[in-house]
Formats: C-alpha cells, sequence, structure tokens
C-alpha cells in the first residue's frame, strides 16, 4: 500500500518503507538542533503524525513494507483536494509501475466527503483498492450516507463506534 497524509516528512516523496522506525524517522515530529559545523539533528521525537499512525496500523497487522508520502498541505496540517491532486501523478507512477495495489489516506474520515471524492477518483482511475474509516462515535446510518457519496468498486469501509478509540502506539 501507499500511504500518504500529513507528516513532519519531505511533501511529495514517496519512499519504501520496512519497519516502524523508519517511517518514524522520515515522518515524525521532531525536535530539531543545529551542531558546531550547522547540520541540524533529531534531538527528541515529539509524537507521532497521522501519516505514521497509519503505517504503525499496517504494519501490525503484518504488511512487512508499506510506501508512504507527506502531502505537501498547503494549508498547514489540514488536507485540501488540491493537496491530493498535486500527488496524483506520483500516484499514477508507482501504480503503472505495479509498487503499489492500495492507497490510504491517513487521518481522513468517512464524513470529509468532499476530500474523499476526490481521493475515489484518483483510487479509481489508478485501479487502487482504498479504505475509510469513520470518526469514533458515528453511528452506522452516518456511515452509510457518508459512504454513499463516494461510491467504488475498489472501496472498503472500516467502522467502528468507540468514542474512545486510540491509536496502539507507543
Amino acid at each position: 500500500p501507499l500511504v500518504v497524509g500529513v507528516s513532519d516528512g519531505q511533501p511529495g516523496v514517496a519512499k519504501r518503507y520496512n519497519s516502524i522506525s523508519a517511517v518514524r524517522r522520515d515522518h515524525d515530529r521532531w525536535d530539531w538542533k543545529t551542531d558546531a559545523l550547522g547540520n541540524l539533528k533529531r534531538i527528541t521525537r515529539k509524537g507521532s503524525t497521522p501519516l505514521s499512525r497509519a503505517c504503525e496500523s499496517l504494519f501490525i497487522q503484518g504488511v512487512p513494507y508499506v510506501w508512504a508520502c507527506a502531502l505537501p498541505c498547503s494549508d498547514a496540517r489540514h488536507i485540501t483536494i488540491t493537496d491530493l491532486n498535486n500527488v496524483e501523478d506520483k500516484v499514477k507512477g508507482l501504480a503503472d509501475a505495479g509498487k503499489i495495489d492500495s492507497i490510504l489516506l491517513a487521518g481522513v474520515t468517512s464524513d470529509q466527503v468532499n476530500l474523499l471524492v476526490a481521493f475515489t477518483g484518483i483510487a479509481d482511475r489508478n485501479n487502487l483498492i482504498f479504505s475509510v474509516s469513520n470518526k469514533p462515535g458515528r453511528t452506522a446510518e452516518q456511515i452509510i450516507l457518508d459512504c454513499s457519496n463516494y461510491k467504488s468498486q475498489n472501496c472498503f469501509a472500516v467502522a467502528h463506534a468507540d468514542a474512545d478509540f486510540d491509536y496502539l502506539s507507543e
């Protein structure tokens, strides 16, 4: 799979990862310090990002490797349709090369219909399977209504009702 989403990684660069530690090194939030030679060095990990949490979930489920790409967000830490459209060429290149067969939009839930309509188009044009998760606490009726706005043969929905849903992470 290719995971796209908000991260502190280099925007628009897709890279293959074999471990969550490698994803965290590139995509998590870090405190940085300039050394005596003027080079930036990572000091302390401040936390995960939507992209790294999604990758972690895939690794926990036994996926041996993932591709990850930070979205170049035009509005700091908020994904727009334009941001998604800006990575479609990258997605197409990976799909055409046979490197990915699925795509996941990290941190976006089923109620964000406009984003998911755009995301559905990208997945469908590139014949990629994609998943959608709901915001915790939404009812089955709300989830069905959300998903009816972006129907696709390539989509599967992951639903949960736990209002205190928490990502598995250290």
